[in-house]
């Protein structure tokens, strides 16, 4: 169930104008950077989820998406235009954490709309992580000539702090909400009856293990907004041992919610707690359903 990062480019014809002298702006919003060089852009739009971005924070799992609307300026063969796209992701003094070279390399045939919208996603999933800062760079290019068109955003990622984490001495590295429908990450904590929910527990540590095995207890239960218990269960596990490794990397307990009678919102407790050493790790969050 854990999220993989996901990018690509996408373009598609509109109709607007731009000019192609070289420029240099900077969003006061998210404080992106953009440049161009022979290669213009009417406007740049920087998308957290379905809404413009409001600042350069942003959850762990989130997507971004940058939209370039109105590029133009490309030398043209038959009418064609040759976009090149790359997308770098650094953390620290450019330690690279992601690497494309080129979004638009099965664009052999070029395109024939004028100007262009080109798009550029990026959800923030590993290798990505929360409490770390990072610098996005993308850059455009003319495969057939020698315009080039740019956008650099430093940003944070942090931990959805609707998610409420408590730790007897367990560390942790992720934990977040999943949707297994919808195949990413649940932020806005919203979903819809009989939806595969899973609460992802990743980089557990502090559980005493004896020859690579633990012994865990997991519990979850989920109440209405009126005191209804939707769900209860005392230990989904059930005393089966469990190998550490694979416990670190994740575990992953999941529910759906098909009473359509339940009054949102609905408050969603997991507890794990080691049966060796008393150590637990408690998650809560609020879940709207329907």
């Amino acid at each position: 169930m854990k999220p993989h990062l996901f990018v690509y480019g996408f373009l598609a014809i509109i109709t607007l104008s731009c000019d192609f002298s070289q420029s240099v702006n900077k969003d006061l919003v998210t404080g992106m950077v953009t440049r161009g060089r022979g290669l213009s852009c009417q406007d740049v739009v920087l998308m957290a989820g379905t809404e413009k971005a409001r600042g350069s924070t942003f959850l762990y799992g989130e997507q971004l998406r940058i939209e370039f609307d109105g590029m133009d300026g490309f030398e043209r063969i038959n009418n064609s235009a040759f976009p090149g796209m790359s997308l770098l992701v650094t953390e620290n003094k450019n330690d690279t954490v992601l690497f494309y070279a080129d979004l638009y390399e099965d664009l052999a045939e070029g395109t024939s709309n004028s100007p262009l919208l080109l798009v550029a996603d990026l959800v923030l999933a590993d290798p990505v992580h929360s409490g770390r800062n990072y610098t996005l760079l993308v850059s455009i290019r003319d495969k057939q000539g020698d315009g080039t068109f740019s956008a650099r955003l430093k940003f944070s990622v942090v931990h959805d702090e609707a998610i409420e984490v408590v730790s007897d001495r367990i560390t942790w590295e992720e934990i977040y909400l999943y949707s297994g429908m919808k195949n990413r990450v649940i932020t806005d904590h919203r979903t819809g009856f009989n939806e595969p929910v899973y609460m992802i527990f990743e980089g557990l540590d502090g559980m005493k293990a004896d020859q690579g095995v633990v012994q865990l207890g997991l519990s979850l239960t989920l109440t209405d907004s009126t005191g209804n218990r939707v769900l209860d269960e005392e230990d989904l596990l059930g005393g089966e041992p469990l190998d550490a490794s694979e416990v670190q990397e994740r575990l992953a307990p999941h529910f759906f919610i098909s009473d359509t009678g339940v009054v949102n919102p609905v408050i969603c407790d997991f507890r794990i707690w080691d049966k060796n050493s008393g150590r637990s790790i408690k998650a809560s969050c609020l879940l709207r359903v329907g």
